[in-house]
């Protein structure tokens, strides 16, 4: 009877720790897969904040030789692009703060949500302001 209870205990202990590292397993394969994602975001965020960031400043120069007819979309362009800018900088920050705390899906999925917003509304204020964007200096 006590051999059967060792016998029962051990093979409890090793069930046990079986399932353990499975879990640990899951686990360490979720937090790999979560890293990636941050690095992801995180690498789309910065790619569209320093896209914005070029096409403000051509708008700027541009601008500054631009007829007044051409001056008023240029603006308009340029503040929106302005407003995507700083969105995305609080999205960057706030990722950096939830990697502290720990990931959240929903956030990433709002993350990854206003990114394809702002990029689309990019590449609409880009094919905008193209014709302003290709005047050479005269």
């Amino acid at each position: 009877m006590k051999a059967l209870r060792t016998i029962l205990v051990a093979t409890a202990i090793c069930i046990h720790s079986f399932a353990y590292s499975q879990v640990d397993m899951f686990q360490n394969k979720d937090s790999v897969e979560i890293a990636m994602e941050r690095e992801v975001i995180s690498k789309a965020l910065m790619q569209l904040r320093d896209s914005l960031n070029q096409t403000i400043r051509a708008l700027d120069e541009k601008r500054m030789i631009a007829s007044p007819k051409a001056k008023h979309p240029m603006d308009k362009a340029t503040r929106e692009l302005l407003q995507h800018r700083d969105k995305m900088e609080r999205n960057m920050d706030e990722v950096v703060q939830i990697s502290k705390k720990g990931w959240d899906t929903n956030t990433m999925m709002r993350i990854k949500s206003s990114i394809e917003d702002a990029r689309r509304d990019y590449k609409r204020i880009r094919l905008d302001i193209k014709p302003y964007l290709s005047t050479s200096k005269s």
